[in-house]
């Protein structure tokens, strides 16, 4: 079918219904009585669409407008407690749409939290489902079902029997200000890595990895 925001759509409203072709092109001004070309003002108590008060006011003065109160409430701080109340793609908004910010490492702790690895070469999130088939591990490497989120196309997409490196499968740190020096490089506690599986232990800090993810 035709596109009805297209130039052809546009051509079929110019063609067969009046009012949206005049909504579309408008009309010609002179036929008002409006004349285009005489230098002084066309109206000279139009000051503005948005005028309160139609009154001639003086050359370059602007008008006065009224904003709303709402507009003077300044919005709450985005604090991390508040990431646990957002949902997975709000998550991945911020994550990519605020490279090298606090708030990126925020959301990608909140989705480690709920299970989603981030991928360094895909620079995509993974998390592993449980569809019943046992994943297939190797020390290098993790046969299974995942969900992955494309940032590319921003899209949900389910890989079976998809295999993956341990070594490109990072976990978010558990707390912001642990993507300082101090996390860079495999962990010292044992117990925290046995949590967290062999994609904590390998490669650098989260916050060197993923500073440069970013929508494409």
């Amino acid at each position: 079918g035709v596109d009805p925001y297209g130039l052809l759509g546009l051509l079929q409203v110019i063609q067969s219904d009046h009012d949206l072709n005049f909504l579309a092109l408008g009309c010609d001004l002179t036929a008002l009585g409006l004349n285009l070309a005489s230098a002084e003002p066309l109206y000279t108590t139009f000051a503005s669409p948005l005028a309160e008060q139609m009154q001639p006011l003086p050359p370059g003065v602007e008008p006065e407008f009224s904003l709303p109160f709402c507009y003077y409430n300044q919005p709450p701080q985005l604090k991390p407690p508040m990431f646990s109340k957002f949902k997975d793609d709000t998550l991945f908004y911020i994550f990519y749409r605020m490279p090298r910010d606090g708030m990126q490492v925020y959301a990608a702790t909140e989705l480690s939290q709920r299970g989603w690895l981030f991928h360094r070469e895909l620079q995509d999130w993974l998390k592993p489902l449980d569809d019943g088939t046992p994943p297939i591990r190797t020390p290098a490497e993790e046969t299974r079902s995942y969900e992955l989120f494309d940032h590319n196309s921003w899209t949900h997409v389910r890989k079976t029997g998809f295999t993956v490196k341990i070594e490109q499968l990072i976990r978010a740190p558990t707390h912001p200000s642990a993507a300082g020096p101090s996390a860079a490089g495999p962990s010292n506690d044992s117990q925290t890595a046995q949590q967290q599986g062999p994609a904590s232990q390998k490669g650098s800090s989260f916050a060197a990895v993923a500073s440069g993810a970013s929508a494409r």
